[in-house]
């Protein structure tokens, strides 16, 4: 078992080297173009039907998958869904991508030109400048409370006298 799986890791290692360079990869006397996905297909079904006997790990096959995707998963181009109908990408990328997306939220609040449109929101005061605005408040209510109370107080009664004939 150990055996076939240290010719699996070379074959795959030769496989990925003969992508990267362009080179034609051999198997079982058979020439396949792997620069070609359609070749590369054919490549791997052929060693898979090779070793049909023998269990393939997980990791092997996700290896074969990743050797079929190269084009996709080595194209480093981070606009690549713009270009493609159906991209895959890797891991980074889709990290990339996400760190882009803004929340529908901020895209409702936002006009064409990145201005905000929300209605404005009052901040929270703080302890302290709630302190001060409650004592400017008091002084100024004992100010006005002064001279409330000398318009509203009422004065002295004033006697007329009125002559009747």
């Amino acid at each position: 078992m150990k055996v076939i799986q240290d010719e699996f890791d070379q074959m795959v290692d030769l496989l990925r080297e003969c992508i990267k360079e362009g080179k034609c990869f051999t198997f079982n006397s058979t020439s396949y173009d792997v620069q070609l996905r359609v070749e590369r297909i054919r490549c791997i079904e052929s060693v898979l039907e090779a070793h049909q006997q023998e269990p393939f790990t997980p990791y092997l096959l996700q290896t074969f998958a990743d050797l079929i995707l190269y084009e996709e998963l080595t194209d480093a181009n981070p606009y690549k869904v713009q270009s493609e109908d159906y991209p895959i990408m890797s891991s980074w990328q889709f990290h990339l991508r996400q760190q882009r997306e803004y929340n529908i939220i901020l895209a409702e609040e936002m006009d064409v030109n990145y201005m905000k449109c929300n209605p404005p929101v009052r901040r929270k005061r703080t302890a302290k400048e709630e302190w001060i605005r409650e004592k400017n408040d008091q002084e100024r209510l004992r100010k006005t409370n002064v001279v409330y109370n000398h318009f509203s107080n009422p004065g002295p009664i004033k006697m007329y006298k009125y002559k009747m004939n």
